[in-house]
């Protein structure tokens, strides 16, 4: 349980650090080109392709306020995360900004993670 906490907090470390490490910092930019980079980089093992970079991780499910997410889910909290972040998009131009570049709609389940992904507060 506790490696399960020390896990998602430094998911939260590296999502924070992905963006910011681009030579531009894209939340200084202008809606457009944040969002090229979204579509850019969340497909084909890009910088926002999450679910690309957890492959490997070991853990099936991970806790969230007493809320369980698999892989796939969490990896749309993270998306829905770094999107917020930016500032430039509501949550519905967000959502349909994620189906436009997934190439279909949100699942339920998705839906609930997208949104608890873009509710969350970073610090």
């Amino acid at each position: 349980m506790k490696a399960k906490r020390i896990l998602i907090f430094l998911l939260f470390i590296v999502i924070q650090n992905i963006v910011s490490q681009n030579p531009v910092n894209i939340y200084n930019k202008d809606k457009v080109t944040v969002l090229k980079y979204f579509m850019k980089e969340t497909i084909g093992g890009g910088k926002l392709d999450f679910e690309m970079k957890m492959k490997d991780d070991k853990s099936p499910f991970y806790l969230i306020d007493k809320v369980m997410y698999n892989r796939k889910d969490f990896s749309i909290l993270l998306w829905a995360q770094a999107i917020k972040k930016t500032q430039k998009f509501s949550k519905k131009e967000s959502v349909n900004l994620w189906q436009e570049i997934k190439k279909r709609k949100l699942t339920k389940p998705e839906k609930k993670a997208f949104n608890k992904g873009f509710k969350m507060i970073l610090k």
